[in-house]
């Protein structure tokens, strides 16, 4: 029984999100994820350290597995390669949950506090992964409720993560009233209920986030829908950019155009026919645009390859750019190639050469201030939020999703925007060479969304930022609290062994 609700918990939390279960938006995961914790709770009550481990480690597995399936749908890798990144991450992250599930009966017996730690613990480990090891923090419990628009305002106070210390607080609070034994019992129940209307009453008191109605900036995003089998080719090189002029023809009128990830598929330092084609295309529209390109740097003694975004001035070419600092890796990169054995196997493999940028850029045009992540940087909130407090009054990501088809994997990608709209209280605009191309609210409201693999220009207004929110000052103190306490709980509880 302990088996199957270990794996009922992790199916759960993966229909709490687009994934194999149900691969598109919907509002049924942001109730799901409320109670999906609790089977593995009342599972696991009485085990020993090590059988705690593997159970919460069988639930990590069952929900990473169903969440993250898109890694081997990626057909433009070797099937080798694919599955075996896919089966790497899966069994790398599951770790955090065998660790949670371990760890919480250390805390609840050390400190006397019981159930309330759990949510500090959970949150802790989070954060935790969204930094070791480079970070992969895909999958984080406070993105499911994204639809509860009242609530989502707690990420402006602490990120994400303030929200999964509440998703967690609830299935504590749900997985305490099934455990009411002995004289006082409802206590914890009772505290964790006020602990989960105090985390209520503040969501509904936080300001709105404040914009200047006075500068709207008219965008226009470029979905081009290019096969990914074509993209690439040389000789599909010359339809690609006549088929990006056409679309940038009928976005006249923008003050802002945005190509997606590598709408460029050349680089225009050693290719400066298309550069200038490029050119005469903005001059034509007589608006800005941004374009992702690969770019090559002249570093020390080498040349450097970069995964860029540009921007181009009308009648006066590239203005700015700005180049990818948070490289996938075995994707991008391989890490620590030099030193791995098989570095240079994985690089065979398929996996890019690229060279990660150092510098925050906060691009300028005549309305207003922005900066552009790349691809999968969005999920990291700690990166996007240096650019908004480095000066960008909205985010502008453009992504390339097509690699992984008709999966789940552009519909988790879109929602986890959400957040970092609203945690630094900014307009985000999505553009993404097959979808989900959309611009969303600081309220975290979804607007105008493409649909998979068609070819559209999707449109829509954004005004810049006036403040920051508490988020964007300070960062992740809220989240730096939960580790700093669950740590120092933990290193108590083993020392008093």
């Amino acid at each position: 029984m302990r088996i199957i609700a270990a794996i009922s918990s992790g199916i759960l939390l993966a229909a709490s999100f687009p994934s194999i279960i149900s691969p598109s938006f919907h509002h049924y995961g942001g109730y799901l994820v409320w109670v999906a914790l609790v089977p593995l709770l009342l599972a696991d009550r009485e085990l020993d350290g090590r059988r705690s481990f593997l159970l919460g480690y069988l639930q990590g597995l069952v929900f990473y597995m169903l969440l993250l399936y898109w890694i081997g749908e990626i057909t433009e890798m070797t099937l080798a390669a694919r599955y075996g990144a896919y089966a790497a991450l899966v069994l790398y992250l599951s770790i955090y949950h065998g660790l949670f599930n371990m760890l919480r009966h250390r805390l609840e017996e050390a400190a006397g506090l019981g159930l309330l730690l759990l949510p500090v613990l959970w949150t802790a480990l989070e954060y935790l992964r969204g930094f070791f090891l480079s970070g992969f923090p895909w999958g984080t419990l406070g993105y499911a409720p994204y639809h509860f628009k009242g609530l989502l305002k707690l990420a402006s106070l602490g990120g994400v993560y303030t929200l999964s210390f509440l998703v967690v607080a609830g299935n504590v609070l749900v997985y305490s009233l099934f455990t009411l034994r002995g004289k006082g019992a409802w206590r914890r129940p009772l505290s964790l209920a006020l602990l989960f209307v105090g985390f209520i009453f503040v969501a509904g008191r936080l300001p709105d986030a404040l914009m200047d109605q006075r500068r709207p900036v008219r965008l226009a995003l470029l979905q081009g829908n290019v096969n990914q089998s074509q993209k690439w080719s040389p000789h599909f090189k010359n339809e690609n950019f006549v088929l990006y002029g056409e679309l940038q023809k009928s976005a006249r009128g923008a003050d802002l155009i945005v190509w997606p990830e590598s709408g460029a598929t050349c680089y225009f330092s050693r290719e400066p026919y298309y550069a200038e084609r490029v050119k005469q295309m903005v001059n034509v529209s007589g608006s800005w645009t941004v374009i992702g390109a690969p770019r090559f740097q002249q570093g020390k003694g080498k040349l450097l390859n970069h995964n860029a975004a540009l921007l181009f001035a009308p009648h006066r070419g590239i203005v700015d750019e700005y180049y990818k600092m948070h490289l996938v890796p075995f994707g991008e990169y391989v890490p620590l190639s030099k030193f791995l054995p098989f570095g240079k196997v994985v690089e065979d493999l398929g996996a890019g050469d690229f060279t990660p940028g150092e510098e925050v850029a906060v691009m300028k045009t005549s309305r207003a201030r922005f900066s552009t992540t790349i691809c999968y940087e969005v999920i990291f909130p700690r990166l996007v939020r240096r650019f908004v407090k480095g000066g960008a009054e909205f985010i502008v990501n453009i992504t390339n999703d097509g690699w992984y088809g008709r999966s789940a994997m552009s519909y988790q990608h879109a929602m986890f925007c959400v957040l970092r709209a609203v945690e630094n209280g900014v307009y985000l605009a999505r553009c993404a060479n097959s979808g989900i191309s959309c611009i969303i609210s600081p309220r975290g409201e979804i607007l105008a969304p493409s649909g998979l693999f068609e070819r559209k220009v999707v449109r829509g207004t954004v005004y810049p930022r006036k403040r920051l929110t508490f988020y964007s000052r300070f960062g992740d103190i809220f989240a730096w609290l939960m580790l700093l306490i669950s740590g120092g709980f933990v290193w108590l509880s083993y020392r008093k062994q």
